[in-house]
């Protein structure tokens, strides 16, 4: 199949649907590389599943070490793409150290649309990589693992608009949806990551509940791990994410307004 998409010399987009977990032997040929040099537009859906009793595609061996190859069997070759939609499957969705991007590899890339995938210092670095032609970011369902306010290694919502608004000076537009209903903010009724449940007392549950009452402009950022509850309430009362998701908006909006960027282009729109 494969060999037969890469012979096509017409092609300039192609939608991946439930990407397997598996390279092909028509990935290793020159053929393919050309074609994908040909792309301008990639949207890419990954496999995605569960086994009934909880366990994800995400936990099974070789996921993880496919995604980190792709830089060499795809990334490496869509010299010159525009448009770049990946979505993990949400069961099956992508840790920090899976997918490793390079702003070498797609030069002219304008739009990025991420989804059900974990906010890494690798996609800051790519973020902050992109000054010349990057000016569409949509996100969807992604988390932060950075389930404690001590933890700095890990990025968090903040880190994230901060990187877009401080070093992509093009950036005309910012997309960000979450599930419906929105992620929880309380932390449940039992300690994690060395933050007991008794530091957000109903009386703050209350006041933030509240709080987002009263603002609707308000993000629930998620914070976690993969494999534990929410830490939200601790974010959300910090309140970061939101201030610098704020900024970043009225920047953008600036920029539109002085006519940067192609804010409108049909290309831009998924």
């Amino acid at each position: 199949m494969w060999y037969d998409i890469s012979s096509n010399s017409k092609i300039r987009r192609l939608e991946i649907f439930n990407l397997l977990p598996k390279v092909s032997s028509s990935w290793l040929v020159p053929e393919w590389s050309e074609f994908l040099g040909r792309l301008e537009h990639l949207s890419i859906y990954s496999y995605g599943g569960d086994n009934g009793a909880g366990w994800c595609t995400n936990t099974l061996p070789g996921f993880e070490t496919f995604f980190n190859k792709l830089p060499d069997t795809l990334f490496a070759h869509i010299k010159n793409l525009t448009f770049l939609k990946f979505v993990a499957h949400h069961d099956g969705l992508l840790e920090i150290a899976a997918l490793q991007l390079s702003s070498e590899n797609m030069p002219s890339l304008r739009v990025l649309h991420w989804e059900n995938m974990t906010i890494s210092p690798v996609l800051i670095k790519f973020l902050n990589r992109y000054t010349k032609t990057f000016e569409d970011f949509y996100i969807r369902h992604c988390i932060s693992l950075c389930a404690v306010l001590e933890d700095t290694d890990t990025p968090t919502g903040a880190d994230l608009w901060k990187a877009l608004g401080e070093t992509n000076s093009r950036l005309v537009r910012v997309r960000y949806q979450y599930e419906d209903p929105p992620p929880p903010i309380d932390l449940f009724d039992w300690p994690a990551y060395g933050v007991e449940a008794s530091a957000m007392s109903e009386e703050r549950l209350a006041r933030l509940d509240k709080t987002i009452e009263d603002d609707k402009s308000l993000i629930i950022w998620p914070h976690t791990d993969l494999n534990e509850k929410y830490g939200n309430a601790l974010f959300l009362e910090k309140g970061d994410d939101n201030r610098k998701y704020q900024l970043l908006l009225k920047e953008v909006q600036k920029r539109r307004e002085e006519g940067k960027g192609v804010y409108g282009d049909t290309e831009m729109d998924d």
